[in-house]
């Protein structure tokens, strides 16, 4: 029988631990109760819940679902000790929200004053910091998108070959193309290989043909996504029917964290540019925007000038920012996606006579016009294994999901994950008989190359992801034990990959940079892609290197932005609330050619029908401009 208690504030404060609240939590109810001049249990409560919520990536603590349930819901229930007792809370009833909290009007508003606590029309309770991000980000879009639409010339079609080569069925890059060109604020979203990367260089080189003076920006959350943009771009270029003044101009073009762009300073929430310091860049372009909290996103949208034109690029599949919100989700879910306004649909079919009618919008939203997703995919062939499992676990066909993991295919193999105490040498066994086929080479004989160039381009074509950072399928235990058995014990030995994970500026070293120890000319040292040169390195002393972790696996969470040409994604044999449908979608979606999943069947069924749901009020606010 369930351990209810009743709602006072000691009770609440007895509530702790993993599923629960954390000190900061009680801390900051505490703190909320000393402003209030008064011991109140229901605005304790709700201070304790929106601090809650935040710490949990959500941007608000969302009354009417948490209402009548139980606190706190223990999503580790397998893991509980069997002498553990739970003790549950009732959450109260909206009504009962909304009489205790309006008690307190200066620390609870609706937003039209300064109050700690902001509860808005659809009782979503904030923190006011989150509640001021979303109404900024809300408007600063709106304003956008007030912007006339420009005239768009009817030769993008051919401004790079890979039109040109695509069989009959409908093309969505040159709708999307068409809406980037046409609009000063685009989100394109599609998954790995459907060409996002083609459409911005070719969006890119149509600027460029326009008018060469125009300053354009690529940025992404991580460094890594940074460099990947980069080389993506590199890879394209040559695909382009254009000048080479405008191909040498787009090779020229930098990429950079999103950080680096708008301007750090040391040990400050604040950036160089802001809304009274305007980026001078007339197109920005954001790779991996579902990467980007809701305070960063907030932040860079407002340093970008009225005038100029903003490419949001992403996946809405997979996870979202590891901090709070899901921005790009929410940009993406607030609008028919893929159906336009009879403008739009007039424009286009002037523009692209020869393309059949898009569809029309049935209900008017801000976004209609503003966002295309990119449906064919180039890179896995539709018969195979990897787009089948993507393509199910995105629809939630969690059961189809299985039986298509346990067929397999020969680009997708699968096996049960072994018991622990089988598990590492049946890991040490894969390495050791791991063979690359594109490079023709075992992976393990990656620290016999005789350059650099060659050991990192074995290194980083493949890579073990995990869904936990601890435990016995964790990426820690898994690192300690793949570093041992490949080159040994030593401290930073020569052919050990290391991920940078805490910021670097002035060494432009950033959180997620991967590079390598090695010895060149006698001299160990650290090196790292330069992202300006491509098939160059930045080398670093030992003793200047950043805190960093060996990266033989990496979470998901990390590895996005990344891409590797052969993936083991370990899934554990307990169930995790960690356990996700956008985990598993990102982590089988990094790779370009072959993936080996290990994991409980039965879990993974279950991980699949789990989707995240992150609480936020943007999608009402865009709804509702």
């Amino acid at each position: 029988m369930e351990n209810t208690i009743q709602l006072s504030i000691e009770n609440i404060k007895s509530l702790t631990g993993r599923d629960a609240f954390s000190d900061i939590d009680l801390a900051f109810a505490d703190f909320i109760s000393k402003l209030a001049g008064q011991k109140n249990e229901y605005l304790f409560l709700a201070a304790a819940l929106a601090s809650y919520k935040v710490q949990r990536n959500h941007v608000c603590a969302d009354l009417r679902n948490l209402a009548g349930r139980k606190f706190p819901s223990y999503s580790s229930g397998a893991e509980l000790k069997k002498d553990f007792q739970p003790r549950y809370l009732e959450i109260p009833t909206v009504d009962k929200w909304r009489e205790e909290l309006s008690r307190f009007p200066e620390i609870v508003s609706h937003g039209e004053k300064l109050t700690p606590l902001v509860l808005d029309s659809k009782e979503r309770l904030f923190l006011h910091k989150y509640w001021n991000y979303e109404a900024k980000l809300s408007r600063i879009i709106h304003t956008f998108i007030e912007t006339d639409p420009k005239p768009v010339q009817e030769s993008i079609g051919q401004i790079s070959e890979r039109f040109n080569t695509r069989d009959k069925s409908f093309d969505w890059q040159l709708v999307a193309m068409f809406a980037a060109l046409r609009n000063n604020f685009t989100i394109i979203t599609g998954g790995p290989g459907t060409g996002k990367t083609t459409i911005i260089v070719s969006i890119l080189a149509h600027v460029l043909q326009e008018d060469s003076k125009k300053k354009i920006a690529l940025c992404a959350p991580t460094g890594k996504a940074a460099a990947r943009v980069k080389e993506s771009l590199n890879d394209e270029i040559p695909h382009l029917n254009c000048s080479k003044n405008i191909r040498k101009k787009l090779q020229k073009l930098e990429s950079s964290t999103i950080h680096r762009l708008l301007g750090t300073h040391y040990q400050s929430p604040f950036f160089e540019h802001d809304n009274k310091n305007k980026l001078i860049h007339d197109v920005i372009v954001v790779d991996e925007s579902s990467m980007v909290d809701l305070p960063l996103m907030t932040k860079l949208m407002q340093a970008i000038r009225k005038d100029a034109k903003v490419i949001l690029l992403g996946d809405k599949d997979q996870l979202a920012s590891v901090e709070s919100g899901a921005v790009f989700n929410d940009l993406c879910e607030s609008a028919q996606i893929n159906r336009f306004s009879q403008s739009f649909l007039n424009s286009f079919q002037e523009c692209c006579p020869q393309h059949p009618e898009l569809n029309q919008i049935t209900q008017n939203e801000i976004l209609n016009d503003h966002i295309v997703e990119l449906r064919q995919n180039y890179r896995f062939a539709d018969d195979q294994g990897i787009a089948n499992l993507k393509d199910s676990i995105r629809s939630g066909r969690d059961k189809k999901s299985r039986l298509i993991l346990k067929s397999g295919d020969k680009d997708l193999i699968a096996k049960e994950v072994p018991h622990p105490n089988e598990f590492y040498d049946q890991l040490i066994e894969y390495i050791k008989n791991l063979k690359l086929p594109e490079l023709d080479k075992k992976f393990i004989d990656y620290k016999n190359s005789e350059t650099l160039q060659e050991a990192w381009e074995i290194i980083s074509s493949f890579k073990i992801l995990c869904s936990h950072r601890r435990g016995p399928y964790g990426v820690e235990r898994i690192n300690k034990l793949l570093k041992s058995y490949i080159i040994g014990d030593e401290d930073l030995p020569k052919g050990l990959p290391i991920m940078i994970t805490r910021n670097q500026p002035d060494m432009k070293l950033y959180n997620g940079d991967i590079g390598l120890i090695w010895k060149e000319d006698g001299q160990k040292r650290a090196y790292f892609p330069d992202i300006s040169q491509p098939n160059n390195f930045r080398s670093f002393s030992i003793s200047q290197l950043p805190v960093n972790d060996v990266v033989f696996a990496m979470t998901v969470h990390k590895s996005q932005g990344s891409g590797f040409n052969k993936v083991l994604m370990i899934l554990p044999n307990r169930d995790s609330p960690l356990l996700t449908r956008e985990l598993i979608y990102t982590g089988i979606t990094r790779t370009r050619q072959e993936c080996e999943i290990w994991t409980d069947y039965k879990l993974f069924q279950k991980a699949v029908s789990r989707q995240v749901n992150r609480n936020s009020g943007l999608r009402d606010r865009l709804k509702n401009l």
